[in-house]
């Protein structure tokens, strides 16, 4: 019988709700400490730019279908840099083929949270444990990830 992984996930950020999203995804037993569940004042203007890559990475998790209802696609993007004031327009023309749709995909952060969090809360793997809990000598685990004092 295969070994089942324990996993350790401490503090809030985007990267973690993913992580332990993936990590429920592949079989693993995901305690997450730390973990603030209600709308978090830094957080409600914070978006995420997804590339096409993201979205590969993200269908291959079966996630993506979910967050593509709650984004807006983009087909061109202007980045300026200060300090050489230089600026660049990239458009879906200046693509491969294979991207002639869209550049990427804009999300709101407590959209894709909310909706990770409600599949977390739905999953038998998944443990949301408290610093009292932790204390609990026989909670071990495997492996242990820590996103504390990490706002991005």
């Amino acid at each position: 019988m295969k070994k089942r992984f324990k996993l350790k996930i401490n503090g809030e950020s985007p990267r973690s709700i993913f992580l332990a999203y993936v990590l429920a995804k592949s079989n693993c037993d995901v305690y997450i400490n730390d973990f603030i569940r209600n709308s978090n004042p830094k957080n409600v203007s914070q978006i995420f730019l997804f590339s096409n890559s993201s979205k590969n990475l993200l269908s291959k998790f079966d996630v993506w279908n979910e967050i593509e209802d709650i984004s807006y696609s983009f087909t061109s993007m202007s980045i300026r840099d200060d300090l050489v004031s230089e600026q660049f327009l990239i458009r879906t023309e200046n693509l491969s083929k294979k991207y002639l749709n869209t550049i990427g995909w804009t999300v709101k952060y407590s959209d894709i949270k909310t909706l990770l969090i409600n599949k977390l809360i739905n999953s038998d793997n998944v443990y949301f444990i408290s610093k009292n809990q932790l204390k609990d000598k026989s909670l071990s685990f495997d492996y242990e990830f820590n996103f504390e004092g990490y706002d991005e």
